[in-house]
């Protein structure tokens, strides 16, 4: 008799185990899956086209083609977008911006002027910044990935990123729910849930707010374990507040060698409140991508222009330079703001027209 209470006892053990270990294979499974595509990335060359669509403005639209993503070895990233500037006009700015571990080079630029073939004229550097010229060297910021885009569907959790792994993703998050699941095209889909807190600064009064966070994600098997589909929910805890979800979806994947699937295209949709039509439709699709070799329209180093002023600032030690670009680098560098200011002044007195020197007047 005690034997087969025993043996019943580890039944009901084992019968109440099995999701767990389940869970835990995977998890597991998804782990290794990502690991194994990291191992295998070595660089990638992505172009891609962006449209969006707004709710409150129908018949406006904001196209975009011939965006880089590039990933040069493990803690490197180079992108090159182009964003809206004036939908009713159809202005674009291009941002050219190279990122590593440390350091973030930012060029944004209206797009119609690049490439900038001559040097820019340092007396005209009101009119620049009118226009949208901006240069910048970031050093050491706590977050040196942040804003840093991805043309792919990424889990949408509070600090992921584009070096984020699904180890570090489950480590830090750890799921309420998973499941395995087969989606309408037969593929196999592990469905997990995420939630958890954080604190986000209110600008109104500079507050701080605990804001809370969801997401059911969609992880398919069958293709590699990219992410497929997800849902995210964000409320902050204040009723004056907005709540905010996001749905992104994955309408096509490409096969770029056996076994090595790509998100070629997807969609994200953004929802306020409980509003039934999205604010804000995203459709991303890569119409090239390159994996682990050199592309014809491989990105080379971030240039800045001639003639234009560059900020710099190191994070970790508070130290704010100011550059005047050159054909190869600095041409003239100074410690602080009033030393550059100096030189505009001489310069525009030098060689500036006489409404020149009136705006550099008035701005100083």
């Amino acid at each position: 008799m005690r034997t087969i209470n025993t043996c019943l006892l580890s039944l009901f053990i084992a019968l109440f185990a099995l999701p767990a270990f389940a869970d835990d294979a995977l998890i597991a499974e998804l782990i290794r899956l990502d690991e194994a595509r990291r191992a295998e990335t070595q660089t990638l060359h992505i172009e891609y086209d962006v449209v969006r669509t707004y709710a409150n403005m129908p018949n406006k639209q904001y196209k975009a083609s011939g965006n880089v993503w590039e990933k040069n070895g493990k803690d490197k990233f180079r992108y090159r977008q182009y964003v809206p500037c004036d939908l009713d006009a159809g202005d674009l700015m291009l941002d050219d911006v190279s990122v590593d571990t440390s350091t973030r080079y930012e060029l944004r630029l209206p797009a119609k002027a690049f490439p900038v073939e001559e040097p820019l004229d340092l007396c005209k550097r009101r009119d620049y910044g009118e226009e949208g010229y901006y240069a910048r060297i970031l050093k050491n910021p706590p977050d040196v990935w942040f804003v840093t885009p991805c043309p792919f569907l990424t889990p949408p959790v509070p600090e992921s990123n584009v070096r984020s792994s699904h180890r570090e993703l489950f480590e830090k998050n750890p799921p309420t729910r998973v499941e395995k699941i087969q989606n309408d095209d037969g593929d196999e889909i592990v469905q997990v849930d995420l939630s958890g807190t954080g604190e986000t600064t209110v600008m109104s009064g500079a507050k701080m707010l605990t804001y809370r966070w969801s997401a059911m994600i969609d992880f398919n098997l069958s293709k590699g374990g990219l992410v497929s589909k997800y849902s995210s929910l964000d409320s902050l805890d204040d009723d004056t507040r907005l709540v905010e979800r996001v749905e992104g979806i994955v309408t096509k994947f490409e096969e770029i060698r056996p076994g090595y699937w790509y998100q070629q295209e997807l969609q994200t949709s953004t929802y306020r409140d409980d509003q039934k039509a999205p604010l804000r439709v995203s459709t991303y699709t890569i119409t090239n991508f390159t994996l682990n070799e050199k592309s014809a329209n491989q990105l080379d180093e971030v240039q800045f222009p001639a003639g234009l002023i560059v900020f710099e600032i190191d994070d970790q030690t508070n130290q704010e330079t100011y550059h005047i670009w050159g054909e190869d680098g600095p041409e003239h560098t100074f410690p602080e703001g009033e030393g550059l200011h100096e030189h505009i002044r001489a310069r525009v007195a030098k060689h500036g027209t006489l409404w020149q020197k009136v705006k550099n007047f008035l701005e100083f």
